[in-house]
This record gives C-alpha cells, sequence and structure tokens, in this order.
C-alpha cells in the first residue's frame, strides 16, 4: 500500500492517457520517465539530468513543491529581485519591477555553483542549532511542570493537616490550589505546544538538507535555501520573543499560613493564601553565535544623511501624520490636514496625489503591494486602492482610531481611551486585544507576535504581549517627550520621534535603554510625527517640519544608520535651519547582522 503510495508515473506515458510507473525522473523536464520513455529521453536530451525516482520522492516536500515557473503568467523563471527575494519571469519582471532595475540579476548567474557553496551548509548547521535551543526550551518547560506538581503536592499535604479540624473552612484553599496550578499550566502547556510546533518544523526541514544537497537542481537549492533562510529569520524571532519576555519566568505556586488552625471559627483569608510567583529564568539557551544577535548594543548607533528631496506640496498647511513604503518601494505620505494621499518613488520623484474624499487622513499601513488602510483621526478607516485610485472600502470602528499596522493577516490599530483593537481582514470582525486608557494620536508597531504603542500625555513606550500582558514600558523625559509615531527593525529594536524633544530615540528590545540616534535640538520646531523602518533596504524615514520657513517645499532626507566602535558617541544629523524635511535613513540599526 506505501508503495503504491509513493508511485510515481511516466508523464509521457501521462500524456498518451497510458499509466506507466516511472523509474526516472528528469531534473530539467520535471517529468517522471518510464524505461521506454528514458531510452528516447537519453538520445534527445543529452545534457539533461537524470536521477531516480527514489531519489526523487526522497526530496524534503517544500523543494518538490517549490514553483519552477511564475504563477501569475505560466513562464520560466528567468531572473531574482534581490530587493524583494523573489524570482520573475520576464514579464513580472517588465511588470511590477521597473524600480529595482539595480537589484534584479540572472538566474542563471546565481546558480551555477549553489551546491559547492558554504550556504546550504550553513542553513543546515543553523537548523541543527534551531532545535538544540528548541529542545532546550521544552525540557525547561517540562522541567517546570514538574516542579509546579511537586508544589502542588507539597501544599496539598500541608493542607490536608488542618483538614482534620476544619474540613469545611479548608476545601476553598484546595481549589485554589488546582486553580493557580491550572492557570500557569495551561500558559506553559501553549507555549510549549507552539515551541514542539516549530521544533518539528526544523525538524522536518534539517532532515532533508542531505536530499537537497545530492538530489535537488541548482535552482531547486537556490529557491529553498531562500525559502529555509525567511524560516530560521521567523523561528529566531520566536525564540528571541520567548527569552526577551516573561514566558521563561521560574513559576511556583506557595501557601503562607500564620496561625495554628487549632480554633474552630476564624476568617483564614486573613492568615492564609494560595499565589503564584515568577521568577525570571538565570539559564543560558542561546549559543554564543546568536546570543549577539539577541542583545543590540545602543550606544553603537550613528546616523549619517544619505540623501534629501521635495514632496509635492500644494497648500502651506500640509502636515504629514503617516507614511509607508510599498514592497515596490513606492512612497505613500498620507497628509492629516487634508484629505490627499501622496506617492513618490523610492528615489524621491514625485509620481502622483489624489483625494480621498473623505475628512482626512491620520496614519497609513500597505496591506499588499497596491492596497493600503488609512486611519481617519476619526470613526473610519479607509481601504485605498493605489493602482486605480480610489477607496474600495470604508470600515466603521465606532471609536476614534489613530496609529495602525497590519500584522498576520489583521489591521491593528489604537483607539483614543480605550486601547487597542484587532480587525481581521477575513471576514472584518474586530476586537480589542488591550484595554487601557491611550491618549489621542498613539502610534503603533508589531515585533515578534508583541505589539508596541506611544502614549504622547504620558510620554511613554509601551511593549505589550499577546496575552495583554505589559512586557515593558519606557519612559525617559530626558530622552523622549511627547512620543508620536514608532517603528521597529530586524532585530526587535524601535524608533520613536519625539515630537516635543525633537528627536529620533532608539530603544532597545527589552525596554531597558534608549539613545538618541537624531537630535535637531531646540533652536527649530521639527514636528516628529511620521516615522518608518524599511527592512528590506534598512532604512529609516520620518519628516521633519521647520517653521523657519513655512511657505519652503517640504524635504525628505535619507540617512543612513550605521554601527560605529564602542567608544564613540552617536553621530546626528546637522540641524534643520531653512525648510521643511522629511528623513530617511539606512542601515543595520546596531543589531550586529
Amino acid at each position: 500500500m506505501e508503495a503504491a503510495s509513493r508511485m510515481t508515473l511516466c508523464g509521457i506515458c501521462k500524456q498518451k492517457r497510458v499509466c506507466c510507473a516511472a523509474v526516472v525522473w528528469c531534473t530539467e523536464c520535471h517529468n517522471g520517465l518510464c524505461s521506454e520513455c528514458k531510452n528516447n529521453h537519453d538520445v534527445s536530451m543529452t545534457n539533461h539530468s537524470i536521477i531516480t525516482v527514489e531519489a526523487y520522492l526522497n526530496l524534503p516536500p517544500f523543494i518538490k513543491s517549490l514553483p519552477l515557473v511564475c504563477k501569475e503568467h505560466n513562464k520560466k523563471l528567468e531572473k531574482y529581485c534581490c530587493d524583494h527575494i523573489t524570482p520573475l519571469c520576464l514579464l513580472c519582471n517588465d511588470k511590477y519591477h521597473g524600480c529595482c532595475a539595480a537589484a534584479v540579476v540572472d538566474l542563471d548567474s546565481m546558480i551555477p555553483n549553489i551546491k559547492s557553496s558554504p550556504a546550504i551548509e550553513n542553513i543546515g548547521i543553523k537548523l541543527k542549532e534551531i532545535v538544540g535551543i528548541l529542545q532546550k526550551l521544552k525540557l525547561d518547560r517540562s522541567e517546570n511542570l514538574l516542579k509546579l506538581g511537586e508544589d502542588k503536592k507539597k501544599i496539598k499535604y500541608e493542607i490536608e493537616l488542618f483538614r482534620k479540624n476544619i474540613n469545611d473552612e479548608i476545601d476553598k484553599y484546595m481549589l485554589d490550589v488546582d486553580l493557580a496550578v491550572e492557570k500557569t499550566k495551561k500558559e506553559i502547556d501553549q507555549l510549549l505546544g507552539n515551541i514542539v510546533k516549530r521544533e518539528n518544523q526544523i525538524l522536518e526541514l534539517s532532515e532533508g538538507i542531505t536530499e537537497i544537497k545530492c538530489y535537488a537542481t541548482h535552482l531547486q537549492i537556490f529557491l529553498g535555501t531562500k525559502k529555509l533562510e525567511k524560516t530560521i529569520d521567523s523561528t529566531e524571532n520566536f525564540v528571541y520573543s520567548i527569552i526577551n519576555s516573561n514566558s521563561l519566568d521560574e513559576i511556583s505556586i506557595q501557601f503562607d499560613n500564620e496561625l495554628s488552625l487549632t480554633i474552630p471559627k476564624i476568617d483564614f483569608n486573613k492568615y492564609i493564601t494560595v499565589s503564584t510567583t515568577r521568577q525570571p529564568t538565570l539559564k543560558e539557551f542561546m549559543p554564543p553565535n546568536l546570543k549577539q544577535v539577541q542583545a543590540p548594543i545602543l550606544n553603537d548607533t550613528k546616523v549619517t544623511l544619505n540623501h534629501q528631496f521635495k514632496i509635492k506640496k500644494e497648500s502651506k498647511n500640509l502636515a504629514i501624520s503617516g507614511l509607508c513604503v510599498m514592497n515596490h518601494n513606492d512612497i505613500v505620505f498620507a497628509d492629516s490636514n487634508s484629505d490627499r494621499l501622496i506617492i513618490h518613488d523610492k528615489n524621491g520623484s514625485f509620481k502622483f496625489d489624489f483625494c480621498t474624499e473623505q475628512e482626512n487622513s491620520f496614519d497609513i499601513t500597505p496591506l499588499d503591494n497596491v492596497t493600503v488602510a488609512v486611519t481617519s483621526g476619526d470613526d473610519e478607516i479607509y481601504i485605498v486602492d493605489l493602482y486605480d485610485k480610489k477607496v474600495s472600502k470604508t470600515l466603521k470602528t465606532k471609536d476614534t482610531c489613530y496609529g495602525v499596522k497590519y500584522s498576520d493577516g489583521a489591521m491593528i490599530f489604537t483607539v483614543k481611551e480605550k486601547g487597542i483593537r484587532k480587525i481581521s481582514m477575513s471576514d472584518f470582525k474586530s476586537k480589542y486585544i488591550y484595554k487601557n486608557n491611550i491618549s489621542w494620536g498613539s502610534y503603533i508597531t508589531t515585533f515578534g507576535g508583541n505589539v508596541c504603542f506611544t502614549n504622547r500625555e504620558l510620554h511613554t513606550v509601551t511593549l505589550i504581549d499577546s496575552a495583554q500582558n505589559i512586557i515593558w514600558t519606557f519612559s525617559d523625559k530626558n530622552v523622549l517627550q511627547q512620543p508620536y509615531g514608532v517603528t521597529s527593525d530586524s532585530h526587535g529594536n524601535f524608533y520613536v520621534a519625539g515630537y516635543r524633544s525633537n528627536n529620533v530615540v532608539k530603544i532597545s528590545h527589552d525596554g531597558k535603554g534608549g539613545v538618541e540616534v537624531i537630535n535637531h535640538g531646540s533652536n527649530i520646531d521639527c514636528h516628529l510625527r511620521a516615522i518608518s523602518y524599511v527592512k528590506q533596504t534598512k532604512q529609516l524615514m520620518l519628516r521633519l517640519l521647520g517653521v523657519v520657513m513655512p511657505d519652503a517645499a517640504v524635504i525628505t532626507t535619507v540617512a543612513g544608520v550605521t554601527t560605529a566602535p564602542a567608544s564613540t558617541s552617536p553621530a546626528t544629523t546637522a540641524p534643520l535651519t531653512t525648510a521643511p524635511l522629511t528623513t530617511i535613513a539606512n542601515g543595520n540599526g546596531g543589531g550586529g547582522e
């Protein structure tokens, strides 16, 4: 039965409506061949490579499922865009990647030596390292579960000693123990489930490395390598989010009493409690080569000017409150003083603008290559099609919404005085994922499943997890005042625009440190609001509005974020003196790639 399920039919015979088992697989034709067809194929296709059907079947499923022709145009993949990390056919290159000419290369030039490249070996090593980390995490949580069981048994024994005299009074404390343990067990079980899922995924990928190297085509190895790298990045971020949160705290329960239970009538709530405690773990889970990525050094950051360009301006009251960069590198600005969206290309050249015919716009986030979501600063969110230049859908939020971020198929946005809501883009159902009093004008971003938001009234930046727990809150008025826009880099560091402090502050992934990376001083009011980190190009983009020349053109400035020696103070761009600016910075964010 197993042999039948793994049988591969001859592709040529199948076209003739004849069922015949293949004995070999042609890696160029991507087809199985029976003995007879193989002989004909060997004569006509002398330069094609052939492997056994068994070897083909042993290739990992994700390698065999890699598309080798363009899904949209059914054409051969001949190009590769390094900016977007994706293979292209010639039609896709002309249609979608006209602005990526410098980053588009021939696939044939990238794959000849891929089997001898160290990339596949390095990925195999990384996969094993990640499996080791996941196994350590799984063991740690399993040991904590065992300890919880021992704590439960010990405390229940103590309670049983009191039960002889006051059985009815003590029953509720037995229940408290079960509830305390069950709540914590559920938390750990959920985390274990996620860890095991990731472990199984990485193990499956790791087991196929040898077969990939031996039997996969150059193109398959190249595309597979890129897919493996994405999976590794995702899993590393998952590991970092566990380690950098309180998920690995040592959890235990206690039973405290301060009296001798010989008196039958007594208020036990005054003397006895059942509670859980969390103690941050001191264990090491990350190998040395990955720990460096886990803890970026803030003091090694400096910003250097890259370039600047003018934004098309039709009135003196232009106010850019939101900006985003599309996958094809177009830059979209939202003007909160009008109903306009302004679009420039990645080099700063104006492309077009148009009115949404709504009251105004506040923040903006991309949904796909041509669609963005725009919050109104009121009770509506607009879905805008940039290709057709129209509002394709209007969502009523019932609450005043400000900062918005698209993540994992849903829009997450801040709601004035109420918290943070999430709208699924599949069915447009919404729910609160965090309830608290958030000031108007709060911005939001995400990283590793966590949500980071600003509060201009309290001068704070807060990171929460998916369970509404506050991971950390950053507050330092000496460094950051009236934070507005917030964005994150690839290492979990957060960049915040200080509206009143006229600066950009980089906050570490653990919230324990913050340092200025852009400071324009007190001689000019920059009105910093919109900010965005572009992970593909490692650029930090923000818009600076000067007041010396109110009728001057708005300018976009691009500056680079790079790593400096530890003894070097963070460099800053020169103060603004004559015109409004929008700043864009590129670099690795000091994270240590």
